[in-house]
Parts: C-alpha cells; sequence; structure tokens
C-alpha cells in the first residue's frame, strides 16, 4: 500500500504488528519465577537483551538478534512518547509502524512482521523483564516464534526508567 494506511488496513495488507505496553504500577514483580535467567545474565551490561535470548532459548524458540534499525526504531518511538508526552504504542496519532520505516527496517520488499513492548516505573531491568512475562500480551510477543531480531531502548524518562522493546523478522 502507498500513502498513509491505517493501523488496520497496514495489518492485513502489508504485514503483521503485535503491540503490548505495561507499567511498574501494574504489581510487584515475583521474585523467582524466572531466577535461573536472571542468573544466567548476571555479569551480562545488556540485560534485557540477555533475559530474552535466555528466556527463548530455554523455550527452545529462535534466539533474538541484534538489529541496529531496530535500536534506532526504539530511540524514535521513545522520543516521540516524550514529545508528545503519551506513553502509547501510537504516541502523537501516528501510525504505529512509523518509527521501524523511519529507521529503514521498513518497507521491505517482502514480508515481515513487527512488535512492541513499553515498560515504565521499574527500577531494575529484571523487575521490568518479570512484569512483561506475567502479562499474556507481552508474555506474547517475547515468546512470538515468528520474532528473528530485537531492538531496545533503556534509560531515563519523564516516568523513571523507561523501556522500548521492538520486535522484527522480514523474509
Amino acid at each position: 500500500m502507498h500513502g498513509r494506511t491505517t493501523f488496520w488496513a497496514t495489518l492485513v495488507a502489508t504485514g503483521a504488528v503485535s503491540l503490548a505496553l505495561i507499567t511498574g504500577a501494574q504489581g510487584a514483580a515475583e521474585r523467582g519465577s524466572y531466577a535461573s535467567v536472571q542468573v544466567a545474565c548476571a555479569g551480562n551490561g545488556q540485560k534485557m537483551r540477555c533475559y530474552h535470548r535466555e528466556t527463548r532459548r530455554r523455550a527452545g524458540l529462535p534466539l533474538l538478534r541484534d538489529n541496529r534499525r531496530l535500536d534506532r526504531a526504539a530511540l524514535l518511538k521513545k522520543k516521540r512518547i516524550v514529545r508528545c508526552r503519551r506513553i502509547t504504542h501510537e504516541p502523537c496519532g501516528e501510525p504505529f509502524e512509523r518509527p521501524f520505516r523511519l529507521a529503514g527496517y521498513l518497507p521491505w520488499p517482502g514480508s515481515w512482521i513487527v512488535g512492541e513492548n513499553l515498560a515504565w516505573g521499574w527500577d531494575t531491568p529484571w523487575a521490568a523483564f518479570q512484569a512483561l512475562m506475567r502479562s499474556p500480551t507481552h508474555r506474547a510477543n517475547i515468546l512470538r516464534r515468528a520474532f528473528r531480531e530485537l531492538g531496545v531502548w533503556q534509560g531515563r524518562s519523564p516516568w523513571g526508567r523507561f523501556w522500548v522493546l521492538e520486535y522484527g523478522h522480514r523474509w
């Protein structure tokens, strides 16, 4: 499709998207569910990426490769969220896939699937990851077999610690 499309038209006509967001206000992190994943990633400086890889490895799923364009899409999404002061997958009312396109991940001449998780208000990457895994929609993104690549932005925001996780696969 050319020009501006709606979210659902893009979903049906071009590829697929998967959305989820979570806040630290949704409950305290469980301590023991994925403790072995936390231990396996203890020395890793990129904890959120490591937690994703370890969890998928243990589930027998393809591991997520780092993708610089998805990292850029995550940064662009974070900037729009802060600028528009709305924590949502469409922060300024623009299409969900906009940062994927601006970062050069889309358009892709073949098929594609992209997804996103947002988390904020958690003190540590581990607390945020556990919260994501407790939410069925976030867990589904983390464990979606079709995803092969991961982009991450994490840092401070007006709402505290913030994570933007972009998932994708192009073929």
